[in-house]
């Protein structure tokens, strides 16, 4: 008679129906002028990875392909990963990217010598969200006034000139102009024709006494 001795049996365990997906990073943030790449792995009830026939990428705001997210508007947004009616989501949050133009209004001011008119300028990312802790820096081109940190500019002189803001914020830049034509008070005027009034008799007895030539 034959001895026996214990069977070995090997057993191969595969993974079960997919039963969820999770996409990575659940949570992330960047600009608007950035990217940002997920990736989706499925599994099984037990926790078994599956593999994962093509995956259906969609989200709520901006564009997605193969997992690469490219944004658009600020805020935030959900990013899905599909495989046939099992979905997997992350969050994804978008702030202003850097400063690309910035929108100076008025573009075009006229004012009286002494007179002032307020400036507002606004900045924006290549994407037109608004860039809110952008720095504004004000200047007037042309002796014409001041313009104070707030975009108040008061003319001083008659001319004309422009005022220029410059917006700086998350490594851009930009330049905007406004035209402004400062046109002389009413009092200068009459200032100047009191001064002409009042040299035009002058004149006239000069030119006299110099046609009468020296008295004898």
């Amino acid at each position: 008679m034959c001895g026996s001795g214990p069977a070995n049996a090997q057993v191969t365990v595969v993974p079960g129906a997919l039963a969820r997906l999770q996409v990575a990073p659940e949570v992330v943030s960047l600009r608007a002028d950035e990217t940002a790449t997920f990736s989706v792995t499925g599994f099984d009830r037990a926790g078994n990875e599956v593999l994962l026939a093509s995956v259906a990428w969609a989200v709520t705001n901006g564009t997605i392909a193969g997992g690469i997210f490219e944004p658009w508007r600020v805020g935030v947004h959900v990013v899905r990963a599909t495989v046939g009616a099992m979905e997997g989501v992350a969050m994804a949050t978008v702030r202003p990217g850097a400063v690309a133009f910035v929108v100076l209004s008025p573009v075009a001011a006229t004012v009286r010598e002494g007179d002032s008119v307020l400036f507002s300028a606004r900045a924006y990312d290549a994407k037109g969200n608004a860039v809110d802790d952008a720095l504004i820096a004000w200047s007037v081109d042309g002796r014409i006034g001041t313009v104070d940190p707030g975009g108040r500019f008061t003319a001083t002189s008659g001319g004309a000139g422009r005022i220029v803001v410059v917006a700086t914020g998350g490594g851009g830049a930009a330049t905007a102009l406004a035209s402004v034509q400062v046109s002389s008070s009413p009092l200068y005027l009459w200032l100047v024709l009191a001064v002409v009034l009042l040299l035009i008799p002058l004149l006239v007895l000069w030119r006299r006494r110099r046609t009468r030539g020296p008295e004898p």
